[in-house]
């Protein structure tokens, strides 16, 4: 049984773009992520990512550095250029991100799910 730290609606209307090419680990974070209230929109590729922000809006995007396609920064960029917040996962270290990501949250794959809903909480609240 998972035990949720955080009040179940602390992302309720939150349209959140996840951008991750691993099923598994997208279809986990899904059903994490809507069990705190977000709305989930999966794609695995940025072209998928360029494609869906021409008709949808988001209020956070939860990105995998690396998808399907290449690595996912000119979709970043253009989800920056519509006031769109960022959170990274990435399977490798924060370092190996370009120093010009650096002031966006990295996390690691293997984290802590909790974490990366206070995370996004944050993201959210903020923006």
């Amino acid at each position: 049984m998972i035990r949720l730290r955080f009040d179940l609606n602390a992302l309720g209307g939150c349209r959140l773009l996840l951008a991750e090419d691993s099923m598994m680990i997208a279809g986990a974070l899904t059903f994490f992520l809507e069990s705190y209230g977000c709305s989930v929109f999966k794609v695995a590729r940025c072209d998928q990512i360029l494609t869906l922000i021409k008709t949808q809006s988001f209020d956070i995007a939860l990105l995998d550095v690396t998808l399907a396609d290449g690595l996912v920064y000119p979709a970043a960029e253009a989800l920056l250029a519509r006031g769109i917040p960022l959170l990274f996962l990435s399977g490798f270290s924060a370092q190996h991100l370009p120093e010009s990501w650096g002031r966006w949250p990295v996390l690691d794959k293997i984290v802590d799910p909790e974490l990366i809903v206070q995370r996004l909480i944050t993201l959210y609240r903020d923006h």
